[in-house]
């Protein structure tokens, strides 16, 4: 939770530098941000509460409030006030500004682009309620808002590989939503989808993975279907002369597309982080 206050509050400073000239920075909002940071890191939780309330209070058609409320709402659950958070992060989510801050950025394509913060912003708001709603039990809120951070507020699709790592960050997620409902076929194979890709999120999702898995299988087990599915996997060239590595993993195909002779292919996968996970003791 700390780490996610602060990441809020160093991403608007990041955007009070740089923001477009569509958005003009209220720079009130601005000084109890840092005031709301100085309270925070000197463990000053109610001090932090109270600024962060004054914004929505004073300022509530600020675009930057879509951040805020989510840090309002993670203090909220950390002093078990879940119906308070879920009304900021309601807030949060329904607000709609009629400009808001973007900023310049390359992405992986090397292309400079102007991102906005709502979608991601909106997005991690869902997130919030979906947690919310499933500690109350409320499992079709508790799906309903997931899938909406999976679907209508996915950022960041530049080139493909920040969709499949916001995927990657929503998987545990939804793991936890189906274990709660019963389901934990559904909670592996959410898992796998997103499984052995190179993100920030992959040790996470892995260790997330195992711990199910070890509700099925023993770890002898689990090391050993690793290592049958590294025996056995397939490459099938493809038309810009890589490959397409497929690894079948309890009863999931994962398919990867890769460059390199299949030799060196094979030895990049018996060394892959996410497989030594799986078969450490």
């Amino acid at each position: 939770m700390k780490s996610s206050l602060i990441f809020s509050v160093l991403l608007m400073t990041s955007l009070s530098a740089g923001l477009c000239q569509s958005y003009t920075v209220n720079r009130h909002v601005i000084l109890l941000v840092d005031s709301a940071k100085i309270a925070f890191c000197n463990n000053d939780t109610g001090k932090t509460i109270g600024i962060l309330e004054r914004i929505e209070k004073l300022y509530p058609t600020d675009a930057l409030i879509v951040l805020t409320n989510k840090d309002l709402a993670d203090l909220y659950i950390a002093k078990g006030k879940s119906e308070e958070a879920k009304a900021a992060l309601l807030y949060g989510l329904n607000f709609l500004p009629t400009n808001y801050p973007a900023y310049r950025d390359t992405d992986l394509c090397n292309k400079i682009i102007n991102k906005h913060f709502l979608p991601r912003a909106k997005a991690d708001l869902c997130v919030g309620l979906s947690q919310v709603y499933l500690k109350q039990n409320q499992f079709d809120s508790a799906i309903y808002f997931l899938n909406l951070a999976d679907n209508k507020f996915l950022p960041y699709k530049d080139c493909g590989n920040g969709y499949y790592m916001y995927k990657s960050f929503l998987s545990p997620y939804f793991a936890d939503y189906y274990l709660a409902i019963g389901d934990t076929t559904k909670a592996i194979n959410r898992l796998l989808d997103f499984f052995m890709k190179e993100d920030g999120h992959t040790v996470l999702l892995t260790q997330k993975l195992k711990s199910i898995l070890l509700r099925r299988w023993t770890q002898e087990q689990i090391a050993e279907q690793v290592n049958r599915s590294l025996k056995e996997l397939s490459f099938i060239k493809t038309s810009d002369g890589g490959f397409t590595v497929k690894l079948n993993l309890f009863g999931h195909t994962i398919e990867n597309h890769d460059f390199g002779n299949i030799k060196e292919l094979s030895a990049l996968y018996r060394k892959d982080p996410s497989l030594k996970i799986l078969r450490a003791n």
